[in-house]
């Protein structure tokens, strides 16, 4: 981004990125909850083993994420947390980025990623128990 644009128009783009990001996100949400939703088989390892599968409720908690209900969004699946860091992170790096200071804030790493995923398998279990 920082090649194609002025640093004005890039802070521009910044400012309105979460807006327009958000916005968007719900929309797909509307529109998957409106058109696809009533055709989605359920959940298979729900269905043939009792459990939760680790994106159980991650529909319903960014549907609850749409209407602001942070809360709600964990109960149904607190993975969403790892969601909006995420997201948030890279936001951070843009922002780095485009001041003249890059720097990673997000994990490149084998090893840290590999930790995230041993996280989400102790969240599955966690979750189950």
């Amino acid at each position: 981004m920082q090649r194609f644009m002025p640093k004005k128009l890039r802070i521009f783009v910044l400012l309105l990125l979460p807006f327009a990001g958000f916005a968007l996100l719900c929309g797909a949400a509307w529109l998957y909850a409106r058109y696809l939703l009533p055709w989605m088989p359920n959940c298979l390892l729900r269905s043939l083993t009792g459990l939760l599968c680790p994106s159980c409720g991650l529909t319903h908690a960014l549907f609850a994420l749409c209407q602001g209900d942070l809360l709600g969004a964990i109960r149904y699946n607190a993975l969403i947390v790892l969601g909006v860091a995420a997201a948030l992170g890279y936001y951070a790096e843009l922002w780095l980025q485009t001041i003249g200071k890059p720097k990673h804030i997000l994990p490149r790493k084998l090893w840290a990623w590999l930790l995230i995923l041993g996280l989400y398998l102790v969240y599955w279990i966690l979750r189950n128990l």
